[in-house]
């Protein structure tokens, strides 16, 4: 679980040419079905650009770059960023590399709001889709000057959309073998001062499939206390255990009362189940409590949640008053079983998943 609680109060004393850099980040936008969300950071301006942003790499996705490289989540995004590698490991989620240091290493962040995963320091960007994002802000170098040492190697900036005055609506259905498929639909609109933007998504994979040359690999299992065995722990077909499913649902409501003055509160919720596939080389199983498999399990929930405050109110041409409030959770539970014959369903943490037949076992007493 992660609870952050921010209050930021800050007076902007800034040149007119830092209003004018808002305004044209808008402008330039190609969609006029939608404006970038400018709320997300509070910060201080001065007469002069801070040392560590001008050494730093920038780079820029727009919606328009997602689009064109078929990206569909965050990660998918990310690995047209030059600098950046993006890879899936055993866990069955991809993970972000700048300049060669890991994913804990590089601050996320939606609108402005850190984005956390407490067990591992680094979060599941496959689960955030791509079409609520206006953005993204890709800043590698010198970030943790001004964003503290979580941001050591760089930030990820997700910037998310808000409607114009041109209503926009958006469906997407699509459908791949592994009865793979993705929807996702989306709204938005603005009438007088008040608008809103909504996106529901939802994305399920059985997997995908070995190559047809695959031979049965035989693993070693360890078990602490009590020897080693031996299984077979992928014999080819459809990779074992690497399933997911995740639906999620953003939305934003605003109050744009006069130039200069915008209130929004920005509410996401995620959840996904996926599978952890086996290593082929094996792994350890630990039978005494607190129980522990790095060989059979599961992540049977996955789930992230926020809601965040943002506003502005603008009091004289030079005087600018910015507030932000947050919070953010996260849980995840992270399910062991003590072999690979079970093939009957099971309830765990509260959460009803059928298990494949020759995947997992009886559950450990944890």
């Amino acid at each position: 679980m992660i609870f952050y609680l921010l209050l930021i109060s800050s007076l902007l004393f800034a040149e007119t040419r830092t209003v004018n850099a808002g305004e044209q980040n808008d402008t330039e936008n190609k969609s006029d079905e939608y404006q970038a969300f400018t709320l997300g950071e509070a910060y201080v301006t001065a007469d002069k650009i801070p040392a560590a942003q001008e050494v730093a790499i920038t780079n820029e996705i727009s919606a328009e770059d997602i689009k064109a490289t078929n990206s569909k989540t965050i990660a998918e995004a990310l690995a047209f960023v030059p600098g950046i590698r993006v890879s899936t490991g055993r866990k069955n989620e991809p993970s972000v590399q700048i300049h060669g240091m890991d994913q804990s290493k590089i601050l996320v962040l939606i609108d402005g709001v850190p984005y956390y995963e407490t067990k591992y320091g680094k979060l599941d960007l496959n689960e955030i889709p791509v079409d609520n994002v206006a953005r993204i802000e890709v800043n590698k170098g010198a970030a943790s000057v001004l964003y503290g040492p979580n941001a050591l190697m760089g930030i990820v900036n997700i910037i998310t959309k808000k409607p114009t005055e041109k209503p926009s609506a958006e469906a997407i259905v699509e459908a791949s073998n592994n009865n793979t498929s993705r929807v996702s639909v989306s709204h938005g609109m603005k009438a007088g001062v008040f608008n809103y933007w909504l996106n529901y998504g939802h994305q399920e994979s059985e997997g995908w499939r070995m190559p047809d040359d695959f031979n049965p690999r035989i693993g070693t299992i360890t078990k602490k206390p009590g020897g080693t065995t031996q299984a077979v722990l992928e014999n080819g077909s459809r990779r074992n255990n690497y399933d997911y499913k995740t639906n999620s649902f953003w939305a934003k409501l605003g109050i744009d009362p006069n130039p200069g003055s915008e209130y929004y509160v920005n509410f996401h919720y995620i959840e996904k189940e996926k599978g952890d596939p086996p290593s082929l080389l094996g792994g350890q199983i630990f039978s005494s409590k607190p129980a522990f498999s790095s060989v059979f399990d599961r992540i049977t929930k996955y789930d992230d949640w926020g809601v965040d405050i943002s506003g502005q109110q603008k009091v004289i041409d030079q005087l600018i008053l910015k507030a932000k409030l947050f919070y953010h959770k996260h849980i995840d539970d992270y399910t062991s079983y003590s072999d690979h014959n079970y093939s009957q369903e099971i309830r765990s943490a509260d959460t009803k998943i059928l298990l494949p037949a020759g995947i997992l076992s009886a559950i450990l007493d944890l």
